[in-house]
């Protein structure tokens, strides 16, 4: 069987699909597992070169509608537990930054 096992959260412009199972301790073991799933080439690319995933903190609006719901859990294994605590951390990031002009991204 397969060992996979993933949490899921809608946003506003699509699905973020977190990796529970493992933990990947090369960028290239990452980057064949994105490209096995299919992941967005340009993404993918993008993670392999910056050594890791990154976090954009652009500010946020308030449009009433959050930024990030949870969906549930999918796939068979055990999760590991500190990516499930960094994971559900997901959720909480969005209010810090909220209608704030932190950012200078345009």
């Amino acid at each position: 069987m397969i060992k996979l096992f993933l949490g899921i959260y809608r946003s506003r412009k699509g699905l973020h699909v977190f990796a529970l199972h493992q933990i990947f301790k090369t960028r290239e073991e990452r980057a064949e597992f994105q490209l096995q799933l299919q992941c967005d080439f340009y993404y993918t690319l993008y993670t392999y070169l910056r050594r890791g995933c990154s976090i954009r903190l652009n500010p946020k609006s308030d449009d009433g509608w959050p930024m990030y719901r949870f969906v549930g859990f999918l796939g068979y294994g055990e999760e590991v537990q500190s990516l499930v605590k960094a994971m559900h951390f997901h959720e909480y990031l969005p209010s810090l930054f909220q209608n704030s002009g932190l950012s200078g991204m345009k």
